[in-house]
């Protein structure tokens, strides 16, 4: 699959009952860089530890309202998608906005990369 392709089908396993289908469209050796603004950047490395940092970073809302990706930016090797995930957290409504950029090598998503202002609210 080309980057265009790969965008497409991540956007379609996002907005779908199972958005953790996406992990097909990964490398086995996929590198994942979580950027809080104001806090420290962390690396995880391996499609099972990115997993695992998805299901951890997801327990932290106690339910999710709804979940909305933007159509792609493309580039040669490179797609852009903005996420905004609505969320209750002790009763109050509130909402995580992401900028998420990847990166696709041999037709797999080599590079994830989020970037979200860290409230200190999850």
């Amino acid at each position: 699959m080309n980057t265009a392709q790969v965008a497409e089908q991540f956007i379609r396993c996002y907005r779908s009952e199972n958005p953790a289908s996406k992990y097909e469209l990964y490398s086995e050796d996929c590198i994942s860089i979580e950027r809080p603004i104001g806090k420290d950047f962390y690396e995880v490395k391996g499609l099972v530890s990115i997993k695992e940092k998805s299901k951890s970073f997801y327990r932290q809302f106690n339910e999710i309202v709804s979940r909305k990706v933007s159509e792609p930016i493309l580039d040669a090797n490179t797609f852009t998608v903005t996420i905004s995930i609505e969320y209750l957290k002790d009763g109050e409504k509130k909402i995580l906005e992401e900028l998420c950029i990847f990166s696709v090598e041999n037709g797999k998503i080599s590079r994830e990369e989020f970037i979200y202002e860290f409230m200190g609210n999850f």
